[in-house]
């Protein structure tokens, strides 16, 4: 198993909730099935699964984290974030939600820092920290000059 795979299966398994009833609810079920379809790595069936348990018990914050979970694992991070911020309301105590989010948000982070432009390219002769007369462009592009 992929250490990430491993580390999905971990958070859903650590925040899944366990009911005492005999009968399951059917936002519990569809939890549970999640589970189960993320461990066998299905997690296009486990985020369907996970956002079923949302509509049905939107209060669940096992379901939020679950669903931020498999949303993260098919790339769909803007999901993943709404869910683990709503999972994170509703539990804002729970260490396991704060350290999916913030890994998360660390990961954004890092993919869309914008890069530094490279510095510009001076015309052959022109001064150094000048700009060049000619706009920069080269010459006998469009509006380039003679």
């Amino acid at each position: 198993m992929r250490p990430l795979t491993a580390l999905f299966c971990a958070a859903i398994l650590s925040t899944a909730s366990a009911t005492a009833s005999p009968v399951k609810s059917e936002a519990t079920q569809q939890l549970e099935f999640g589970v189960r379809m993320a461990l066998m790595g299905s997690w296009r069936e486990a985020a369907f699964r996970f956002e079923k348990s949302v509509r049905i018990d939107p209060n669940n914050p096992a379901a939020h984290n679950n669903l931020g979970v498999a949303m993260e694992s098919i790339w769909e991070f803007e999901k993943a974030l709404a869910a683990y911020k709503r999972a994170l309301e509703l539990a804002p105590d729970n260490p396991r939600i704060r350290e999916n989010l913030d890994r998360l948000q660390a990961y954004l982070e890092t993919r869309v820092r914008p890069q530094r432009p490279p510095p510009a390219q001076a015309s052959p002769g022109a001064e150094p920290g000048k700009p060049p007369q000619d706009g920069g462009r080269p010459r006998g592009s469009p509006g380039g000059g003679p």
